[in-house]
């Protein structure tokens, strides 16, 4: 198994992640199952 992230797929679900807010809280993608997420780099 690699440590590496995996590739997101066009019209798969996205693989998890974690990233911080702007007030650099770490948000992980499963906190927001069952909403729909808008992410913007």
């Amino acid at each position: 198994m690699s440590d590496q992230p995996a590739d997101p797929v066009p019209g798969k679900p996205a693989p998890p992640f974690c990233l911080p807010d702007a007030d650099g809280t770490t948000v992980c993608l499963k906190d927001c199952a069952g909403t729909w997420v808008v992410v913007y780099f």
